[in-house]
């Protein structure tokens, strides 16, 4: 029921942001929630090297609890799917952007199964396991709810060589992006 209950949950939030419902414009310390992601994932795999550079006091406008799930579902997606790799973990300005980056070094994807990884529903043929594989839908909500702050996302990745996620959120006022 529990997790029929958080799919149920999942699927609203991408029919809200597909309707283009406004997200939030407060002042988010993005700076803070990325730390304490860091911290959680420390927690919850002490015997894992992650690597943390996160510039401080970086505030972004928007919906605090939709940016505190993406970077929860990025570092879900890295503990459940990169085994015990390194995982690096980057936020920074990049003139009016703030760009967080979340590397590891696990298996990586191929470019064909590179394509599909913001799909909804889409997991990776390894992934498809009880244990390990979710609903397919946590990449789908962080590229959603990032453009709907305007910003984008993307990964780089090679099979065998791991993978790079990257989310750009602009500074100021979110804007609504098509897409």
């Amino acid at each position: 029921a529990k997790r029929t209950g958080e799919l149920v949950n999942d699927l609203l939030l991408l029919a809200k942001l597909d309707q283009g419902r406004p997200i939030g414009t407060d002042p988010v310390p993005l700076s803070q929630i990325v730390e304490d992601s860091v911290a959680d994932l420390r927690a919850v795999q002490p015997g894992r090297q992650v690597e943390s550079d996160v510039e401080p006091g970086i505030e972004v406008a928007g919906d605090e609890p939709r940016l505190r799930q993406v970077v929860a579902n990025v570092l879900a997606n890295t503990r459940v799917h990169a085994g015990e790799s390194q995982v690096r973990v980057s936020l920074h300005t990049s003139g009016d952007q703030a760009c967080l980056v979340v590397a590891d070094e696990g298996p990586g994807l191929t470019e064909p199964q590179a394509t599909h990884i913001f799909e909804r529903f889409w997991r990776a043929e390894d992934a498809r396991v009880r244990e390990t594989g979710g609903s397919g839908l946590g990449l789908s909500i962080v590229d959603s709810v990032i453009r709907a702050h305007g910003g984008a996302t993307s990964i780089e990745t090679e099979l065998g060589e791991g993978l790079a996620f990257t989310a750009l959120i602009p500074l100021g006022e979110p804007t609504q992006s098509d897409g």
